[in-house]
């Protein structure tokens, strides 16, 4: 006898149960719609593929396109689009499913997801990416500024050139030069003038070759009002909680004088705040002096006022940074004469201590001066020379600060030479042996170790009796 589970046998019961007897046959139901036609050979025509499937601004590239029940025999360069910023140059046919598409991708095209369109179907998988990224910067993107950061190349298929990489022109009063280039990254560097035009800037770098990298994100410029400098009492200067954050201000200088500014950092602090000097065109191309604790602003005009701009920062990248620039002022009163190319033509400094501003025409140019000492004990003759204007070039052991190059030599009544100031440096200071009463005479030149620049040829003669 074959043994049944009680719990199989009722379910096996149950189900008996509710089956029932068969009932009579029901009513003919009405005709429902008819179902969609199915497409020929069972499948419907598309895009199915793309390689690659992602490109970066400002480059050429040759893509592939597959598809699927597709007739792409006939199609044109007219047939095919990837849209605004991107120029579909050439076609070749593989197959009736398959494509070589070369396009051309502008380096102001819109980033990121696009639809591409080929022959009347849409495909959604392709991206356009920017080759270069900004990783970081510090500064203050504003007029009458500076900033500095760095750029990472994404496109590994193109590396850096190392010895052509820079920025294409930017306009609108902003410049932008790179660092040292690595392979793959860089640092840099943006000068902003005064008045630079407020916006967005697009950054692109040009291998030399052609070959470019628009940056992923533009930075936008700030406009700003320089602050006006009160040379009397010079108020606060307090840069803010961002490394390399600026300040900009405006001062304007009497005619006839020099003022020099100088900063310091507060005491017991590790700051390091300094300044740009900028003339009136605001321009970081004119600038006068680099980043220093200490420039004088001269006003060599003996009528107008001369503007200039300061832009203060820490060199360091202290934040919260807070000091009070001291300034000092100088009005000439004395000025040097011509013609005084001669002994018997020299200027006498008749006043002593004197503070006399002198000009140097020309590499050939003498100046001369009288001075003398009067009866009684022997004294030394202290003649200095200083620069007034100075500019910043690139030296030997990078930037550095120059100025007229004058030489001093001291004569006697009679002609004979005396003395020499030790030509070493832009500013000479010659200092006399113990004299006796009479008259002496100075000879400023300038330098044979320098190249004469008439943008620098203004010079301070400080001369006294010790």
């Amino acid at each position: 006898m074959k043994l049944v589970s009680t719990l199989g046998l009722v379910a096996l019961t149950a189900l008996v149960a509710c089956a029932g007897d068969t009932g009579p046959a029901g009513a003919k139901g009405d005709t429902g719609p008819a179902g969609a036609a199915g497409a020929a050979g069972g499948t419907t025509d598309s895009v199915n593929g793309i390689t690659p499937a992602k490109a970066f601004l400002g480059r050429k590239l040759t893509i592939e396109i597959s598809g699927n029940n597709t007739k792409w025999d006939t199609l044109k360069a007219s047939d095919i689009s990837f849209g605004d910023g991107i120029k579909v140059t050439d076609v070749v046919n593989s197959s009736a499913t398959a494509l070589l598409v070369t396009v051309d991708i502008a380096d102001t095209a819109k980033t990121g997801a696009r639809d591409i369109t080929v022959g009347g179907k849409v495909y959604k998988g392709f991206q356009v990416l920017a080759p270069a990224q900004i990783t970081g910067s510090a500064g203050t993107l504003a007029q009458g500024s500076i900033a500095v950061g760095s750029v990472k190349n994404l496109d590994i298929e193109n590396p850096f050139d190392t010895d052509f990489l820079d920025f294409k022109t930017l306009t609108g009063g902003v410049t932008a030069a790179v660092g040292t280039p690595k392979v793959f990254s860089t640092d840099f560097q943006i000068l902003m003038d005064v008045n630079a035009t407020a916006g967005a800037r697009s950054l692109v770098l040009d291998n030399g070759d052609g070959t470019t990298y628009q940056t992923d994100v533009p930075l936008t410029i700030a406009a700003r009002t320089p602050t006006i400098f009160n040379l009397t009492t010079p108020a606060e200067v307090s840069l803010g909680s961002k490394p390399l954050e600026s300040q900009l201000f405006s001062v304007e200088v009497d005619p006839n004088s020099i003022v020099n500014v100088t900063v310091a950092a507060p005491a017991g602090s590790s700051a390091s705040p300094a300044f740009a000097l900028l003339p009136a065109s605001g321009k970081w191309a004119d600038q006068l002096g680099s980043f220093n604790e200490t420039a004088d602003l001269p006003n060599l005009d003996k009528v107008n006022k001369a503007k200039f701009f300061l832009v203060f920062l820490d060199t360091q990248g202290t934040t919260n940074v807070k000091f009070t620039p001291t300034v000092k002022k100088t009005v000439f009163s004395q000025f040097e004469v011509e013609p005084n190319d001669t002994q018997a033509t020299a200027n006498n400094l008749a006043v002593l201590p004197s503070d006399l501003l002198a000009t140097m025409e020309s590499a050939a140019a003498q100046d001369w001066f009288k001075v003398t000492i009067p009866a009684g004990p022997q004294k030394k003759i202290s003649f200095k020379t200083v620069g007034v204007e100075t500019k910043t070039v690139d030296g030997f052991f990078g930037p550095q600060q120059v100025t007229v190059d004058t030489a001093v030599q001291l004569y006697g009544s009679n002609g004979a030479t005396i003395g020499a100031a030790v030509d070493a440096g832009y500013n000479e200071t010659l200092t006399s042996a113990n004299l006796a009463p009479g008259d002496y005479f100075v000879k400023v030149t300038f330098s044979a170790e320098s190249t004469y620049d008439a943008a620098l040829s203004h010079y301070r003669v400080q001369a006294a009796l010790q």
